[in-house]
């Protein structure tokens, strides 16, 4: 036997291991989607039992046994939990908008290191591109009204807001909890950079555009600054337990901020009441007699309505933090007062 006939066994041996692995990896795969399903009945199963115990208690809370009751709503509220925290690793529908953009494709990430390096992922591109952002906003009110670079930051925007929408969709699916107005924030957000993409170089469009810049600056910065503090009080919470490894950074404030980063309101506020006055001054431009456009008109009422939306979240978020706070204060005094 020759050289050559000896290397040819030797590849046909490799090639047998090869196909031998892969039957076994389409064996796991199966194995795989079978405990899914078998995961999906069981916990649907639970959630069943857990309805027919809650209906048990409000039968016995009628009873007065308002105690005893506290202490299995408790427990019962626990066990959701943990069967929402098994759920999170089940492949999950990609729903409308995802099914209409990808098709039918798993979008799941079957493993913790998966899951946190694509959020992970995620953050980097929001603080790569705001960061992108304030430079070339900066340049274009320094360098004076260029068009092409005018209509490359609005571009950017626009290509930001549609990929950013995309990636948070896809980390809902695996988990990430987001609410439901800063997707809709982002959305909108994509129509008003689309709408100014679109809007001429006119007299209406001079008067506007540095008050516009001076805006994105202020605004990409203070998204950069929210970043570095929530990232980091993120990772501490992660680290004592108290928050998911899929929680994420936001434009605006949540409850979990309080501990560290309530510094950030003022900064928030000032960001809102500036959209506030983008819509004013836009509205009062759309008057103007040179003002030909549709675009101010527009941008006007979507500038307010990002207003409103931003500061009704933020307010909600602040009276839920202090009734909470009032709730915990009535209990523990009447814990004390049992006690005397």
């Amino acid at each position: 036997m020759n050289a050559v006939d000896s290397d040819w066994e030797e590849l046909e041996k490799h090639n047998r291991t090869i196909e031998d692995n892969l039957r076994k990896y389409w064996e796991l795969v199966e194995d795989v989607q079978k405990n899914q399903n078998q995961l999906r009945v069981e916990i649907n199963g639970q959630r069943k039992r857990l309805q027919k115990y809650t209906d048990l208690i409000k039968n016995e809370a009628k009873q007065g046994k308002s105690v005893e009751n506290s202490v299995k709503q408790l427990k019962i509220r626990a066990k959701q939990k943990s069967l929402e925290e098994v759920e999170i690793w089940l492949p999950k529908d990609n729903g409308r908008i995802l099914g209409t953009i990808l098709g039918p494709v798993d979008i799941s990430l079957n493993t913790r290191s998966d899951k946190f390096r694509y959020k992970s992922n995620y953050e980097r591109f929001k603080l790569t591109v705001m960061m992108l952002n304030t430079v070339l906003a900066m340049t274009n009110l320094c360098i004076g009204s260029v068009r092409v670079l005018d209509a490359l930051l609005n571009y950017l925007l626009v290509w930001y807001y549609c990929t950013l929408t995309i990636r948070e969709h896809i980390l809902i699916v695996n988990g990430s909890r987001i609410k439901r107005w800063w997707i809709l924030h982002h959305y909108i957000s994509i129509f008003l950079s689309g709408i100014l993409l679109i809007w001429p170089d006119s007299v209406s469009y001079q008067m506007f555009r540095k008050q516009f810049l001076i805006f994105c600056v202020y605004n990409s910065c203070v998204a950069v600054l929210q970043f570095y503090y929530q990232n980091g009080s993120l990772y501490r919470l992660r680290a004592l337990g108290q928050s998911s490894t899929m929680a994420l950074t936001v434009e605006g404030f949540q409850s979990w901020m309080w501990r560290g980063l309530s510094f950030l309101l003022p900064f928030l506020f000032a960001g809102y009441a500036f959209m506030l006055y983008n819509s004013y001054s836009l509205y009062h431009i759309s008057q103007h007699p040179e003002c030909h456009e549709w675009q101010v008109l527009w941008l006007s009422v979507i500038f307010l309505v990002l207003f409103l939306g931003n500061f009704v979240t933020l307010l909600r978020v602040i009276v839920a933090k202090i009734t909470t706070d009032k709730a915990a204060a009535k209990q523990l005094s009447r814990r004390y007062s049992m006690c005397d």
